[in-house]
Formats: structure tokens, C-alpha cells, sequence
């Protein structure tokens, strides 16, 4: 999995460093307007730093686990029993030999090392891009509360010309907000549909490992993690389309009663239509990612 995420990143890095560009100027926005942009921005981004901070949490225990009982195993071996055993990080059999062969050295101590390293490489890289993705998918939701509220104050102008120009300036941030869930479809597509399945071939694998050789933390911490990992994607793919459906509803309530300017009551209907039509994070371009 690692690997294509490397190889994903990398054929859509453009796309991806046009996501944080995105993500870097709508909060450097934020910096600059009234305290209500402000105050929507900083829950949007505490919710972002929540999940990243379950899902650092998860994995690094979930990764740690391998080592840390096989060290832990095969240290208590050695001080207090007489016949100390060897517990490998993950039992990896020599080649053409028999099983006991895996514990002789140098062949258990390289393998050690190795299993170890892969594991920190498997850490840095699922945190990194999986957290970079839910950060993405969540900064849409920040975009379409800040359309509202944009539109909220915009109809509290008094002067004509101005009110439909920051109207005007909110149609163009709406469209900017499609355009981002666009490049967030565009670059992370493929993985939705590919982590979908290896985590319904991971977690089957692990219940068997379970039913089979009884209970072991490392699986059950593994098949614990992988449940989280595939609600938290889902919950934030629902969340998105939650809030773009309640986006119409807000941008009705916004108060364009009390304007009897036609041409900004046109431009709100057309607002309105298109906030209508559902947000959706889809895996493959074929199937809705959300909590359903």
C-alpha cells in the first residue's frame, strides 16, 4: 500500500500541491476577516487536528505493537527463563531451510532490523498521507461555511453596487470550492477504491488469524485499527456531504427576503440551485464514499 501511494502522489502532485495551495490561502484569507470567519476557521481546522491526532495515535500504536512484543517477549525469555526463546517481529521463514532456522544469526538480527525499519516506513507514510487526505476532504466543509457567511454579510450592505459585487465575490468562492472537491476527487479516487478493498481482504485475514490461533493483541490491534481507518474516511466523506446539503437550507435562511434588489434575489436563486446538488467524495468515480 505504501508503494502506491508513492506512486499515486507522485503522478498527481501537481493536483496535490494545488490542494495545499488551496487549503494555505483559504486560511491566510481567514486571517483577514471578521471574527465570525475566524472563529468558523478555527473549528473547522480543531475538528482537522482531532482526527489527525486519533488517527497518529492509532497507528503508532498499531505499528508498535509488532516490535514492541517481540522485544518485550524475547527479553522477559532471556532474563527469566531457562530455555530463552527468540520472538520475531513477524515470523519470516529462511528460504529452502526449516522454521527453527529463522531464529540463528545473523539472519534473526538483520531481519529484526529490517522488519523494524519497514514498520517506521510504514508509520510515516500512512500517517502522512492519510492524514493529508482527511485534512483535504474536511477543508471543503470550511469553504462551504465560509460561503454562507459570506453571503449572510454580503445582503447586510446598504450600498447597491457593493452589496452585488461581494455577492458576486461569494459565487466566485462557491466555484472555487467545486474546483477543489474536483482536484480531491481527482487525486485520491484511486486510493478510496483500492484501500476499500485491501482493508476488506485485511481485516477478513486478521478475524481468521484470530479464530485460528487464538486471541493476539498484535491482530486484534490491527483489525481495531483498520475498522477506525475506514470510519474515519467514511465519516469524513459524510460529513462533507452533510454540510453541503445543509448549505442550501443556510444560504435560504440568509435573509434575501428583506432585499428587493431582482438582480441579487436572481443571483441567490442561482446560488441556491446549485448548492442543491450533493457533494460527493467517490471512490473509483464509480461508488459514494460516506457513512452509508
Amino acid at each position: 500500500n505504501k508503494y502506491l501511494q508513492m506512486i499515486l502522489m507522485f503522478q498527481k502532485r501537481d493536483v496535490a500541491k494545488e490542494i495545499i495551495d488551496e487549503i494555505d490561502r483559504d486560511l491566510e484569507v481567514c486571517n483577514h476577516l471578521s471574527k465570525p470567519y475566524k472563529v468558523i476557521a478555527r473549528d473547522c481546522v480543531n475538528v482537522s487536528k482531532l482526527y489527525e491526532k486519533a488517527w497518529t495515535m492509532c497507528v503508532a500504536y498499531t505499528v508498535s505493537s509488532f516490535p514492541i512484543i517481540a522485544s518485550g517477549l524475547t527479553i522477559i525469555s532471556h532474563l527469566f527463563s531457562d530455555e530463552p526463546k527468540k520472538y520475531m517481529v513477524h515470523d519470516i521463514n529462511v528460504p529452502f531451510r526449516e522454521p527453527e532456522a529463522r531464529f540463528e544469526s545473523p539472519y534473526f538480527e538483520l531481519m529484526f532490523v529490517q522488519t523494524v525499519w519497514c514498520s517506521a516506513l510504514y508509520y510515516l507514510n500512512f500517517l502522512g498521507y492519510d492524514g493529508y487526505l482527511i485534512t483535504s476532504v474536511y477543508h471543503t466543509c470550511l469553504k462551504l461555511k465560509l460561503c454562507v457567511q459570506g453571503l449572510v454579510d454580503a445582503l447586510k450592505v446598504k450600498d447597491e453596487v457593493l452589496r452585488r459585487q461581494q455577492i458576486n465575490g461569494v459565487i466566485l468562492e462557491q466555484i472555487r470550492t467545486y474546483k477543489y472537491v474536483d482536484m480531491l476527487r481527482e487525486t485520491f479516487h484511486i486510493w478510496l477504491g483500492t484501500i476499500t478493498v485491501c482493508m476488506v481482504i485485511h481485516i477478513c485475514t486478521c478475524v481468521y488469524r484470530l479464530q485460528t490461533h487464538g486471541f493476539d493483541m498484535r491482530y486484534m490491534a490491527f483489525t481495531v485499527a483498520s475498522i477506525i481507518y475506514v470510519f474515519s474516511l467514511c465519516k469524513s466523506a459524510g460529513t462533507v456531504k452533510r454540510v453541503a446539503m445543509s448549505t442550501a437550507t443556510d444560504m435560504y435562511l440568509c435573509g434575501w427576503e428583506r432585499i428587493n434588489d431582482m438582480r441579487v434575489r436572481k443571483m441567490i436563486t442561482y446560488m441556491i440551485m446549485r448548492a442543491q446538488i450533493p457533494l460527493q467524495i467517490k471512490a473509483l468515480t464509480l461508488y459514494e464514499f460516506d457513512m452509508e
